[in-house]
């Protein structure tokens, strides 16, 4: 029997559910000579970190501004057993670094030591940000041998006789929304939203702890630390157990209602709304983890034959990408001229989606190409000819054995 990996009984922190023992917990990124960081040694440099002697509270904001990798997720398990944990775009503009730092508001800014030229540029504009608005900087010094541990340089203060204990409730992560249609909103989440938040998504995975997980999205945002990842995992299993197509014709109707959620919190007045529209973007995103995301890239390769699969792919790649262009470009215009209600052209492109899917997209799973274009062209029309009853790819003259309207 599978062991199913389960959050503590009781823990007063997310770092808290870091077990011991000598596995590895994290790895280093391909290609770097490092050796992997196991449970024990995690859980020892959680325990034996200490921000107070960088004036540094329970209740402060740490913001970092760093590229993914190791030190980036040993960040948020570390930093969080301490303090409030702000991770920013490292890649944002002087202007939303600036709007940042004021409205969180940060108390402390932490940046990695780096031989990447853009790495380091883009480390440069936020060091240079913080000190016109007089937030400290600490610099992240990767370690050379372990993957994820680091050291922390910048100046340093007495350190405090007694550190506040760390209890469910109080505050680990601060995130803002996107800010699409309005300013961008605070999002706050204590220990206990996160614990459970992530062992929601472990069970839901059916994750042990003999898996291996490969992080792809940024870590700085929600989705790349809990949903996003989790849910598009699943869409893999998910697409040979329902189907392409039941994924595709559910994945739209999620969006769907999405949009009305988010557009009614968009347009109505009261306290209510902010956590709807929370509720309704993180409905929109799994919804289209599981469906409209993934499926799309899997279809073309079971709808062409091996010599026009590659010509097929590009095109319809071609095409997705044009797509999203088109909805960059167009979006300001529509939250110009319509406000709150500038997701409903959306949500009309997806009903017509969600018409076209079910009357003319074919499920595949399990089917061979033939058995796909059959049930695409359904059965073959028979025309009467001068030699009586043929198929129309069985001509026998040369002219064309169909009429046009």
């Amino acid at each position: 029997m599978t062991e199913r990996v389960t959050a503590p009984a009781a823990f007063a922190a997310l770092h808290d559910i870091v077990s011991a023992g000598d596995e590895p917990a994290i790895y280093a990124d391909r290609g770097v000579a490092k050796e992997p960081l196991s449970y024990s040694a995690l859980k020892d440099f959680i325990a034996a970190l200490d921000l107070r002697r960088f004036g540094i509270g329970r209740t402060d904001t740490l913001c970092t501004a760093m590229p993914n990798g190791p030190e980036a997720a040993v960040c948020f398990l570390a930093f969080t057993s301490q303090c409030v944990f702000a991770p920013l775009n490292p890649a944002l503009t002087t202007t939303e670094i600036e709007f940042e730092l004021h409205d969180l508001p940060a108390h402390t800014m932490v940046v990695m030591e780096t031989a990447n030229l853009a790495e380091t540029r883009a480390r440069e504009l936020v060091v240079q940000c913080c000190e016109r608005n007089g937030v400290p900087v600490l610099t992240l010094v990767p370690d050379l041998h372990v993957a994820g541990l680091f050291t922390l340089r910048g100046k340093t203060v007495p350190v405090p006789p007694t550190a506040a204990p760390t209890v469910p409730g109080d505050l680990a992560l601060v995130l803002h929304t996107s800010g699409t249609t309005k300013k961008p909103k605070i999002v706050p989440l204590t220990h206990s939203n996160l614990a459970h938040g992530i062992q929601y998504v472990a069970d839901t995975l059916r994750r042990s702890p003999h898996d291996v997980c490969l992080n792809v999205m940024p870590l700085f945002h929600i989705h790349g630390l809990v949903a996003n990842v989790g849910v598009t995992l699943l869409s893999v299993q998910l697409m040979d157990k329902a189907g392409r197509r039941a994924l595709l014709l559910g994945s739209a109707a999620g969006m769907v209602a999405a949009i009305g959620l988010l557009t009614l919190a968009l347009t109505a007045n009261g306290a209510w709304t902010s956590p709807l529209a929370v509720v309704a973007v993180v409905v929109y995103v799994m919804a289209f983890g599981i469906g409209m995301g993934p499926v799309p890239w899997l279809l073309p390769a079971e709808l062409f034959a091996m010599d026009k699969c590659a010509k097929g792919s590009g095109i319809a790649a071609s095409s997705n990408w044009m797509a999203n262009f088109m909805v960059v470009q167009a979006f300001p215009t529509l939250s110009n001229y319509l406000g709150g209600f500038c997701f409903l052209p959306f949500a009309l492109v997806l009903l017509f989606f969600l018409w076209f899917a079910h009357a003319h997209v074919p499920e595949t799973r399990g089917k061979t190409l033939e058995q796909i274009l059959a049930e695409i062209s359904g059965p073959p029309q028979t025309h009467r000819g001068r030699r009586g009853v043929h198929s129309p790819y069985e001509s026998p003259s040369l002219e064309p054995s169909w009429k046009p309207f």
